[in-house]
């Protein structure tokens, strides 16, 4: 196993058990070794010192973002509504925060519509499982029981509300059980989203690049691990559906297109700097810029109803021929009837 192969793998680990420190140390070491991914990954690296300052615990502030800002985290400014047009909640974890998915969503949107104004909110603690959430709805004071049920004046009536689950556990057994903990959790979640009058949108994750080596017997690879994962939140859909049908955001299908793109010109799809492995950042499971931008691009894609092809936004460090690529990728992955 080479180093730079092993680096990856440590890097994997610390990040799972969400030591940050460590991780941190293992990129410097990455960079050492690989001058030529320097700037790939000092921006990882940016990213895992702020998570580095976050704390999981039930009462840790979300992140808030969006065209328009309120002023805490907790409560809109001076007791008014957000004057936005379309008020978008994010749920999920570090695969929403990394890159600031529900920011992207509100540039995209807004590059689809100039006279649009979008708010979008993430919670997204580190780490977090429908399971933390659904407790967090059920603690006094937390962001997430403010903007879902107690909603103060100033709460914002949501549109949409984007649930992105821990990135295993859906494609987990039907009776382990916390996959039932999570359909639990989804289905309270789902239940009050629903009261709101607000529709509920399922982020399909992708599968870990490499497969993932804490499961190795259901994700030994990359495609094992995303037709598992696809199966579970198509069965996911269906044990929500008894309140009323989630809409899919088939965000990990859209990665596997990028694939398949890459096979049918007969490429390897694994081989380092790929256009699928740019889609990861250096752990191999979080997205890459890249990644994010055609996470955002899919559910902008959905959400509006419209080709995101005419979207202009493009982020800083994304050239504009790969961002054309992906949105064209989030098209087609809206469209692939399975997920409609």
């Amino acid at each position: 196993m080479g180093a730079q192969t092993q680096l990856e793998q440590d890097l994997k680990q610390a990040v799972e058990q969400q030591d940050w420190a460590r991780a941190i140390e293992i990129v410097d070491q990455m960079i050492e070794a690989d001058p030529g991914q320097e700037a790939q990954l000092r921006s990882y690296r940016e990213q895992l010192l702020e998570l580095s300052g976050s704390s999981p615990a039930p009462t840790s502030t979300p992140e808030v973002s969006g065209s328009i800002q309120p002023i805490s985290p907790i409560s809109f400014q001076n007791g008014e509504k957000a004057a936005a047009d379309v008020n978008l909640l994010f749920i999920g974890n570090s695969h929403t925060y990394f890159n600031e998915l529900d920011q992207m969503v509100a540039n995209l949107m807004e590059s689809l519509d100039s006279e649009q104004k979008v708010l979008a909110v993430r919670y997204a603690p580190s780490g977090y499982t429908f399971g933390n959430h659904q407790a967090d709805y059920n603690t006094e004071g937390t962001a997430i029981r403010n903007w879902l049920l107690t909603r103060p004046d100033s709460t914002p009536d949501w549109d949409l509300v984007v649930l992105q689950p821990q990135s295993q556990i859906t494609g987990f057994a039907p009776s382990q059980q916390k996959n039932l903990e999570q359909k639990r959790a989804a289905f309270t979640l789902h239940q009050q989203i629903t009261r709101l009058g607000a529709r509920t949108m399922l982020l399909m994750t992708w599968g870990y690049a490499e497969g993932d080596s804490g499961n190795p017997n259901i994700y030994p690879d990359y495609l094992a691990m995303q037709d598992r994962l696809n199966q579970g939140f198509l069965a996911l859909r269906s044990t929500l559906a008894e309140i009323r049908e989630p809409v899919l955001a088939p965000v990990g299908p859209a990665f596997e297109l990028v694939y398949e793109d890459l096979k049918k010109q007969r490429q390897d799809p694994l081989a380092e700097n790929s256009r699928f492995r740019q889609l990861y950042a250096p752990d191999n499971y979080h997205p890459s810029l890249a990644g994010s931008y055609l996470a955002a691009s899919t559910v902008t894609a959905l959400f509006t109803d419209r080709s995101v092809a005419e979207a202009s936004w493009v982020p800083d460090g994304l050239d504009p021929e790969s961002a054309a690529y992906l949105r064209q990728v989030a098209d087609r992955a809206v469209n692939q009837p399975e997920w409609r």
